[in-house]
C-alpha cells in the first residue's frame, strides 16, 4: 500500500510540473501591454441612441477584446 501511495505521489508531481520544496518550474514573462487593457463592458454603449448604433459599436469592442485575449493567451 506504502509502494503505491508513493508512486501515486511521484506520477502526480511528475505530471503536474510541481516542485514539492519550492516554486514550480519555468517562469513566464508578463503578457504584452496590449494584452493587459480591460475590456469595455458592455453598459457604455447604452447612451449611444440608436439600437443598430449600440449593436455595432459592442459587435467591434468584442472583437478587439477577443484579439487582446488571444494575444494574452498566444504570449511566450
Amino acid at each position: 500500500m506504502t509502494r503505491a501511495l508513493t508512486l501515486t505521489l511521484a506520477g502526480c508531481l511528475a505530471l503536474t510540473a510541481c516542485n514539492a520544496f519550492g516554486r514550480a518550474g519555468v517562469q513566464r514573462p508578463p503578457p504584452p501591454t496590449e494584452a493587459r487593457i480591460p475590456c469595455r463592458a458592455p453598459a457604455e454603449f447604452l447612451r449611444a441612441g440608436d439600437w443598430e448604433l449600440i449593436a455595432g459599436r459592442m459587435g467591434d469592442e468584442l472583437v478587439r477584446c477577443e484579439g487582446r485575449r488571444a494575444l494574452a493567451v498566444n504570449a511566450p
